[in-house]
């Protein structure tokens, strides 16, 4: 093989390992967290005095669609949301709000659902919808519950990762992606972590997501076992192979390369 035709191999399988090294690399950071019923989540408001609990409660079908009900405690209302299973759905299909201080209980449906999080999550991904919304509610008294609206209407949503942010809040220091979310009735961000598998930091603001209106920390959380560390396994092996495989082929043509200097 002529020396021109040895270099070009030789760079072109240092590129080709260079990508598959990128590639996982990229899969690595951007992997779907598994859901767990017990996993729970506590956070607190801007003076760290308004605290709620979310906690995945358990599992249950819904119209056919197995999905894990979370539920929200606030020290006013409960909220309970169906939010379908599969790792890299994060659909929100129904929710159900009892706010006590008001006497009313709320129903939620999405069709099709809202989707909160579009894994594999890269800083520029974009996802959006149109979710057709129907809203029954009751009053709940010392008379009983009885019907008292329904009502249904279309919402236009978006959600947008414009960031990667290493953020420190009372629950400790993540990397999190900072995804920023618009809707007809005002804008969200949300600061995600897949090492907690669930949103460290929150913002509600307005429409266009410049000005903060509350913000909400993590202050802790609890986690089911998982088998993330069995899932990321092929990565572990392929990684250390692949740089090793990297190594050997800069060597060789190193030396190559050597070699043809000391003969001319």
């Amino acid at each position: 093989m002529r020396p021109i035709n040895r270099k070009i191999t030789a760079l072109s399988i240092v590129l080709l390992l260079a990508f598959m090294l990128v590639g996982q690399i990229s899969i690595l950071e951007a992997e779907a967290p598994s859901m767990s019923v017990g996993d729970s989540w506590t956070y607190a408001g801007e003076r760290l005095s308004k605290y709620y609990n979310v906690t995945i409660d358990r599992n249950e079908d819904y119209e056919g669609v197995q999905c894990y009900v979370w539920i929200t405690n606030y020290p006013d209302s409960t909220l309970q949301e169906w939010i379908t299973t599969k790792e890299e759905d994060w659909v929100i299909l129904k929710l159900n709000h009892d706010i006590a201080y008001a006497g009313e209980i709320v129903d939620q449906t999405y069709s099709p659902g809202l989707k909160l999080f579009d894994f594999p999550l890269n800083v520029g991904k974009e996802w959006s919808g149109r979710s057709y919304i129907e809203v029954s509610s009751w009053w709940n008294s010392t008379e009983g519950i009885g019907e008292s609206d329904k009502g249904s209407e279309y919402m236009d949503w978006s959600r947008k990762v414009v960031s990667k942010e290493t953020v420190t809040v009372p629950a400790g220091t993540f990397d999190t992606y900072v995804i920023e979310e618009v809707e007809y009735m005002g804008g969200q961000i949300f600061w995600f972590s897949t090492d907690v598998k669930n949103y460290v930091k929150h913002a509600h603001c307005s429409q266009d997501t410049t000005a903060v209106t509350s913000l909400e920390h993590l202050t802790s959380c609890e986690l089911a076992q998982t088998d993330n560390g069995a899932s990321n396994l092929p990565l572990i092996i392929i990684l250390p192979a692949a740089i090793g495989v990297l190594g050997v082929a800069f060597f060789i043509y190193s030396r190559r390369n050597h070699r043809r200097k000391d003969f001319w």
